[in-house]
């Protein structure tokens, strides 16, 4: 038996529902306690057995006490077609079978909309990792892991941002790993500006797509795919699916010069764009797609590129064109530059 269905486990689990049974009994006096109880310990297993087949979809469910006979179960299959065009908020009875579906927001819902959303009902939502919130007469009624809900759920983190905002969570990694090598430790000589040229099969490159594609998957509420294949046989760098199917992709590269004197130049940002614009001609389901280009030249090469609009973010340029090659429709590209000193240096 895991450790998951422990008996001490199996105690703390009882605790979690008793204990959000009380807080939805108190804004609903009519409702029986023990079958409440018992509704929302089986609706957890239920979701839970389903985790792997949702994925990452975000999905709200309207918890009632109706009566629901006849209806159809819920389901991972009813729970992905009910949110394949925005979130959808499902409402079922108290067997658990579908009683309504109606949309509910065009995207992920913030914890203020469903509490106002909750001013009369109960509403659990399920968000990335697993994270699930019940709310009830616009309060938090309970906060807990959908797979093992003794557990404390994950904790969110300061930099979790929606999959449509991927690019300035790209920033975000920039800023905290990337600038002054605080993790992708790139260069190999540093007052030289020569970065690592890494062994085997593995590029340059690699280091920054790594570093940046773990980034992705610890904060995007997004599923993250890193190198993936399409249909039409063409290699991805990065490929991101939000919680409603709507799709995005990064293409990754360097410039400057690395310990085993390859050189990467201007010349190479604008074969990515030629790869960029290739990659949404052919794949027209994809809503957005970003070249990322990490800039290890010197600071004069870089500061000579001209950026159509104002980063916030220093040592960012986001360029219209690159050596003649103009950055495609649905497309953009992110230059960000590789400080080799220290602000106190």
């Amino acid at each position: 038996m895991s450790d998951s269905f422990t008996k001490e486990s199996l105690v703390a689990v009882a605790e979690v529902f008793t204990s959000i049974t009380a807080r939805l009994i108190k804004h609903f006096p009519d409702w029986d306690f023990a079958k409440v109880t018992d509704q929302i310990d089986k609706l957890q297993s239920t979701l839970a057995s389903m985790s792997a087949a949702l994925g990452a979809q975000h999905f709200v469910i309207e918890i009632t006490q109706d009566d629901d006979s006849g209806k159809l179960p819920i389901s991972a299959k009813e729970i992905l077609a009910a949110n394949s065009d925005g979130i959808s908020k499902i409402r079922v009875g108290k067997h658990l079978n579908i009683i309504l579906t109606e949309n509910f927001t065009s995207d992920s819902p913030t914890p203020v909309e469903l509490s106002e959303k909750s001013q009369n009902t109960v509403l659990l939502h399920r968000e990335a990792s697993n994270a699930v919130t019940i709310y009830a007469k616009g309060y938090t009624a309970g906060h807990f892991d959908l797979v093992s809900p003794h557990r404390r759920p994950p904790v969110s983190s300061r930099f979790a941002r929606r999959a449509e905002d991927y690019e300035y969570s790209i920033l975000d990694h920039y800023r905290e790993h990337v600038r002054y090598w605080q993790s992708t430790d790139h260069w190999d000589k540093r007052p030289q500006r020569l970065l690592f040229a890494l062994k085997g099969t593995a590029k340059t490159e690699e280091m920054f797509h790594r570093d940046l594609q773990n980034w992705l998957e610890k904060n995007l509420q997004a599923q993250v795919w890193r190198g993936p294949k399409d249909t039409t046989r063409d290699e991805l760098d990065i490929l991101i699916v939000s919680p409603k199917g709507r799709t995005y992709l990064i293409e990754v590269k360097w410039m400057g010069e690395n310990s085993n004197s390859t050189k990467c130049t201007l010349r190479d940002i604008s074969k990515g764009l030629g790869q960029l614009k290739t990659y949404l001609t052919k794949q027209t389901h994809i809503k957005r797609g970003t070249l990322v280009g990490y800039d290890g030249r010197a600071k004069s090469d870089f500061e000579a590129m001209a950026s159509i609009s104002d980063e916030q973010t220093v040592g960012c340029k986001r360029l219209e064109c690159c050596n003649g090659v103009t950055v495609p429709e649905r497309g953009s590209c992110l230059i960000l530059f590789l400080e080799n000193k220290t602000a106190s240096e």
